[in-house]
């Protein structure tokens, strides 16, 4: 038989061949090309309508649940879950909730990514007052754990509960790659003598602990440092075959120790990083190749583009974003910046500690936060006052900007590159333990003073898809939250505003706030792929308890 046209093919083969178009073709096809058909097939599949939750989503399929040893659901169940867990997100309805207290000593470094939170353990042996090594919990297992179905642990969550990694040395940080590499880098700081102290970077499995089998040099030596300047405050990403590290000292007196170091971490090999003498710690990829820090010294945020090349000699391309502008007698004393998850250099099996989440951010579409610590002078340069400001930039817009095509040297005003696609948050009612508080589109805080007096914790969520349905519904007044879109086009925060910029910024990046009925008196609220963290503290920012609200499903 002979057939003219695709149209002629049986339609579950023309399904499986729409099945592998981009969705802006099928988009076309469905409302451009007047065929009843097509349309029919489009309209009732399930796959099409999977992806394209995906996609308004800004989400992707995590490589533990779509590989095909873990035997994933039906397309029609993924496609529920998916739609059930940003509702429950949007309504702060948690499936389950576990409390927990932290049964060990703890030091002031932990992080929280994807679904491992990693806290350093003062338990173990300790070496100048600081930990040798960290504990690692898994939060879906500890959510499992407090299953109603469940009258003990879950099967499988003992061993990973609390579980060390031990470095050996004294830690002063420690940088996490877990989904692509299984890998945990830990920042030592040790005695060489009296007077000195080295710093050097150490890899591991993060699954088993043991050296990491990819790392040419198990310990790397970054910078040698007198004894009396103490430690410095560091910021560390691990990106595909580039670990980027700051060390921040914050003291005039040790400014020519203040440092970016990058590295090829699986050779050992430096590349270059001496652009601008550093002047504040955060820093964060934009892609696998391009690092984003601050420079103060220049009111800029930096971007370097690293080439496929481990020579330290190699010239990178840069491109300048400027600061929002201030005020005379106003100073940026430093920034922070934070963006998660980061993007993978490429697609990998899934790791011996691969995600147990179902659904992960997809990495371009994250928010950026940034934080800008702004100092008032007197008229004899001391300083009367600081305040906090907070942006979130949309990623995508900025990613399009700057990477459509080969990167030019160029400097980009903030009304450019920042102001298209950017919220301005007070600062001043906002509790931000800037490491953890974003993750993919959302952002999550509680109040300062939440462990005085109880306080709702509150979750904002960027997604374009989630604020328009959020628009059409209007303000819902929920059983466990109040859920109400915020538009962009407006000035927050005027009136602090109007004392640190020289013109009001206006926030163009509408977004949809969702504040809990119930209230808590956490230190910290956190956030990953599926749950929120509730920390309380003690002193010295030591870790006592975790409260685990968990919105997906297990």
């Amino acid at each position: 038989m002979q057939m003219n046209s695709i149209l002629d093919l049986p339609p579950e083969l023309i399904h499986v061949c729409l099945s592998y178009l981009p969705l802006s073709d099928i988009h076309t096809l469905e409302h451009f090309v007047g065929n009843t058909l097509l349309r029919s097939l489009i309209a009732g599949s399930v796959a099409i309508a999977y992806r394209r939750a995906l996609d308004s989503a800004c989400v992707e399929e995590s490589p533990a649940f779509a590989h095909p040893t873990s035997s994933p659901p039906p397309v029609s169940d993924r496609l529920r879950l998916l739609h059930r867990t940003n509702e429950r997100f949007a309504a702060f309805d948690p499936t389950h909730r576990a409390s927990l207290t932290v049964p060990f000593p703890t030091t002031s470094i932990y992080d929280l990514a994807g679904d491992v939170f990693v806290l350093g353990d003062g338990s173990g042996e300790m070496i100048d007052g600081r930990c040798t090594g960290v504990r690692v919990l898994r939060t879906r297992a500890a959510a499992a754990a407090a299953a109603p179905q469940n009258e003990g642990p879950a099967e499988g969550v003992d061993e990973d509960v609390w579980r060390r990694i031990n470095a050996g040395k004294p830690i002063i940080d420690f940088g996490l790659a877990v989904e692509e590499h299984d890998l945990i880098v830990m920042v030592t700081y040790v005695s060489v003598d009296q007077t000195r102290r080295q710093i050097d970077v150490s890899f591991f499995h993060f699954s088993t602990g043991a050296p990491h089998s990819q790392a040419r040099q198990h310990v790397l030596p970054v910078q040698e440092t007198d004894t009396a300047h103490g430690p410095p405050s560091v910021s560390i990403e691990i990106v595909g075959e580039n670990l980027a590290m700051s060390l921040f000292y914050g003291n005039a007196r040790t400014a020519d120790k203040d440092s970016l170091h990058v590295f090829n971490w699986r050779t050992g090999i430096r590349k270059k990083s001496d652009f601008f003498p550093l002047s504040s710690p955060g820093l964060i990829f934009l892609t696998p190749r391009h690092l984003l820090f601050p420079d103060v010294r220049v009111q800029c945020f930096v971007v370097v583009e690293y080439p496929d090349s481990d020579s330290e000699d190699t010239e990178p391309e840069l491109s300048l974003l400027e600061f929002p502008d201030i005020k005379g007698g106003q100073e940026v004393l430093h920034v922070q910046c934070r963006v998660s998850p980061t993007a993978a250099a490429s697609p990998t099996p899934p790791a011996p500690s691969a995600p147990s989440s179902r659904f992960v951010p997809r990495a371009e579409d994250a928010i950026i936060l940034l934080s800008f610590t702004m100092g008032r002078f007197d008229q004899q340069g001391l300083l009367e006052a600081a305040d906090d400001h907070i942006f979130v930039v949309s990623k995508r817009p900025l990613y399009d900007k700057l990477f459509r095509g080969p990167m030019a040297r160029e400097r980009l005003s903030w009304d450019e590159w920042a102001a298209p696609a950017m919220c301005y948050l007070d600062g001043e009612d906002l509790h931000f333990r800037y490491i953890t508080v974003t993750h993919g589109q959302r952002l999550v805080y509680i109040d300062h003073a939440a462990t005085e007096v109880r306080a709702p914790v509150r979750i904002l969520d960027f997604n374009a898809g989630r604020f328009e349905d959020a628009l059409r519904r209007g303000a819902v007044d929920g059983p466990h939250a109040v859920v109400q879109p915020m538009e962009g086009g407006k000035v927050r925060g005027i009136l602090r505003q109007v004392r640190t910029f020289r013109r009001s910024l206006v926030s163009t990046l509408p977004y949809v706030e969702t504040t809990s009925k119930e209230l808590f008196d956490w230190g910290a609220a956190i956030i990953n792929d599926e749950c929120i963290l509730g920390v309380q503290f003690g002193v010295i920012a030591h870790a006592l308890s975790l409260e685990v609200l968990h919105f997906g499903e297990l």
